[in-house]
């Protein structure tokens, strides 16, 4: 009876840690797309001057904080911001292929020094 319990507890508990960690993963995910595509709407608007893309941008803009105050409840700061580095390389993957803007070799260095960076915190 007693291993029921706790075979029982044990198996609550892994549920419970992998919906969090699903639940929180989403949450930092939304907040860095968020982010990358409030950038991304800003330079758009920058260059036309369609009040569509400053309307995107400032929606965007009021999410991204709404997902990363989420995320910071699954978990702990310096996972959340050393994540949401990556935004940079969302923007620049948005601006290459839907701008059709030149990707410069010092972004690219910037771009992987950050995912190096990324990596290594996490392991």
């Amino acid at each position: 009876n007693s291993i029921y319990l706790i075979r029982n507890f044990l198996y609550e508990s892994i549920q419970e840690r992998s919906f969090k960690m699903i639940t929180g993963s989403l949450f930092l995910v939304s907040a860095i797309i968020s982010t990358a595509l409030g950038q991304f709407f800003y330079k758009i608007f920058s260059s036309t001057q369609k009040i569509s893309f400053f309307y995107l941008t400032v929606f965007t803009f009021i999410l991204a904080p709404v997902f990363n105050m989420l995320a910071l409840k699954f978990y702990s700061v310096d996972i959340v911001y050393m994540f949401t580095a990556l935004t940079i390389l969302l923007v620049v993957l948005l601006s290459k292929f839907f701008l059709k803007e030149q990707v410069a070799r010092k972004q690219v260095v910037g771009v992987g020094l950050i995912i190096l960076g990324v990596i290594i915190y996490a392991i």
